[in-house]
Parts: C-alpha cells; structure tokens; sequence
C-alpha cells in the first residue's frame, strides 16, 4: 500500500507540471498599470522609491538578425592566465608573471609556510629562497606526496628542500620563477650515520610544482599587501626593448640567449594578428601577411574558376607573406628586425635607411610583438 501511494504521488507530480503554467515570457506582454495612488493618510509620511528602477535609454539596440547573448567568462579564468603561466622552451620551464618581483616574493614565502614549508634560507639579493619540507609536518608531507617527493623509507625524519629562483621578467615590473634544483635533507641522526644526501633527478617535477604554485598565487596575491623592498632590486631592467629614437631603422634589442630569444619571438608573432606562414630557425627568419588593406576573405568559388591558371604555384606561394622577422645578431647583441619579402639571406639593414614607409610598417609590427612579448 504505501508503494502504491509513493507511486501515486510521484505521478500526480509528474503530471501536475504541466498544469504549472509557463511565466517566464510573460512581461513581454504585460501592459503598464496605472499609477500608484497613496491614501491622503501617509501622503509625505513614507519615503517611495523605486526597488528595481530602469535607467533611461536614449538609444536601442536592434539585431538585425537573430542574436544570442555571449556566456560570462568563468571567474577569474582570464586574470589567472594573464598573470601567471607556466611556460616551456626546450628542456628549461618556469613561472612567468605580471606581478614584479617585490611583491611576489613575500606572497611566494606565505604561499610555501602555509603548506608547512620553512623558508631555510632567504637570499633576496640574489633572488634565492631555499625551501623545507620536513617530512614530520603533515602538511609539508601532503604536498611533496602531491608532487612526488616523498622523503625515502630509510630516512622518514628528513626533509625535501628546493632551491627557487625569482628574475627579472621580459618587462619591466613582471617576474619569472624557476626550481634551480631539488634534494633531500637528512635528519641529524641518519646523518651521523654516515648517509649521503640523495639528490633528486634534475627536471622530475618542476613543471608541477610551478603549476600549483602559480594557482596559489594567482588565488593570493591580489589580497597581499606586503611589497618587499629589497626584492624590488631584482627588478632591473627589461630584457626586452624597443629602440627606435635616432634610428631609420627601428628594432626589438633581445638580452637573451639564442634559444630562449627564438622561443619567445615565435610565441609573440603567432599571437599577434598577423598570419604566420613559414618561419626558418636556421637562419633566424618567420614570415608574416601584414597589410592593413587587404581583406582576409577567401575567394569565392567562380572566382578560382576564372583564375589566370598560367600563375605558378611557386608565384602563390611567394605572395603570402610581404615582411620577414629577423633575430639577428649584432656584435654582442640580439635584435629583432623587420624586414621586406624581397631581402635576400644574408641583407645588410643598411639599404633601408630613408625608406619612410618600411619605417612605418615595421614600427606597427615590432609594437605588436613587442605587446606580446612575455
């Protein structure tokens, strides 16, 4: 009996839905009701304001086609991954921010100790923090379990210590973090036994222990309030600068080395609105379409009918892309320039001195890069 009533119930539910009637469109056909009359007793005696007042409009927005409102981002997705990322090139990885590096390195020594960490060292001049977690605090071992740094069975008193580093960024007033090295500490007693400390493999875990530390971080540091001063000494220069004042033709000068100057020139120009068509690393070239004139529309189907078919494919191909990017070095230097299609390999610079109109697209262009170098 009681299943019967369960049963019962559960379809006078089921059915009962569709006597609700549907409300949700409603307002559209709501007409306006007349004024709201105050009886004469509480006339001036009760303050009337309006709950959910509507600004006025002086302009409507009309589609003129069907039109469907954009999602919301998801919170914080977009400040996340503009301040921190974590990046590779080659067989080196590390941590780059916005943040510079006075305020990121008392938010980095709160984000180690509130994981049990104890910052050993603190070499701020030289941009060093030597952290340890000991293997007896419960949340020291959770997260070096977490990351894959459990302390061996034969010593279960030590600790893992790391060496991090905090440098200047591409630009002014961003930062980079890298794990410099990684071993394990031995508690006293093993080590008046004799045990040697056991380093651990060079690159094992890196990459995930910047990617959790960047998304502490990135959950903190707006809510941080110390800024050390010493740490503001890391913040030197740019590594990355623009010259143009006195020049005919301007450049992107690189303090970087020849690997890591490649790495991020090919990640500024694919996310720049240029097309990237080719790009050579032998002699140092990517090959972009820029032309503020020219529309990026496809031909349509009639017009590859009627083509000129005696055009070679080689003569197509050569036409998809008018500037070349050259990392070039100069004496002691790295620079960026930006050069026509037709210069040949080696080009000497010098045959654009005078040439206003290459000065100003490769002004256009190395600014872009610029903005998204780093």
């Amino acid at each position: 009996m009681l299943r019967n009533i369960m049963l019962g119930t559960v379809l006078f539910g089921a059915s009962a839905c569709s006597w609700v009637e549907d409300r949700s469109d409603r307002y559209m056909t709501v007409k306006p009701a007349e004024p709201l009359v105050i009886p004469e007793p509480f006339e001036g005696k009760v303050a009337l304001d309006d709950r959910y007042p509507i600004p006025e409009a002086e302009k409507a927005f009309i589609a003129k086609g069907s039109f469907k409102v954009p999602a919301a981002p998801q919170p914080q997705s977009e400040i996340s991954e503009s301040l921190f990322s974590v990046r590779k090139s080659d067989d080196a990885v590390w941590l780059s921010t916005s943040e510079p590096p006075g305020r990121i390195w008392p938010a980095m020594k709160q984000y180690w100790e509130s994981h049990g960490a104890d910052v050993s060292e603190d070499r701020i001049e030289e941009g060093v923090m030597v952290v340890e977690f000991p293997a007896t605090s419960a949340k020291a071992s959770s997260w070096t379990r977490r990351h894959k740094l459990s302390m061996p069975a034969s010593d279960p008193t030590g600790s893992v210590a790391m060496e991090v580093e905090v440098t200047q960024g591409l630009k002014k007033k961003s930062s980079e973090i890298r794990v410099q090295s990684l071993d394990y500490r031995l508690s006293r007693s093993s080590a008046a036994d004799g045990a040697g400390e056991e380093t651990l493999e060079p690159g094992r875990s890196p990459e995930l222990m910047l990617k959790s530390l960047a998304y502490g971080l990135s959950q903190s540091v707006s809510d941080y309030n110390t800024y050390s001063l010493v740490a503001q000494r890391i913040d030197s220069e740019q590594r990355v600068k623009l010259l143009t004042e006195g020049l005919t033709v301007p450049y992107i000068q690189v303090k970087l080395g020849e690997g890591r100057a490649w790495f991020e020139l090919e990640q500024a120009v694919q996310k720049t609105r240029f097309d990237l068509i080719d790009q050579n690393r032998a002699n140092g070239r990517l090959y972009i379409q820029y032309d503020e004139s020219r529309s990026n529309e496809e031909p349509g189907f009639m017009a590859s009918w009627f083509s000129d078919d005696e055009d070679s494919d080689t003569d197509r191909l050569s036409d998809e892309y008018n500037f070349q990017i050259e990392l070039r070095r100069v004496s002691d230097e790295l620079r960026v320039y930006v050069l026509p299609r037709t210069a040949g390999v080696p080009f000497d610079i010098s045959t654009l001195s005078g040439n206003e109109q290459h000065r100003a697209d490769s002004l256009t262009i190395l600014n872009e890069v610029m903005e998204k170098l780093g």
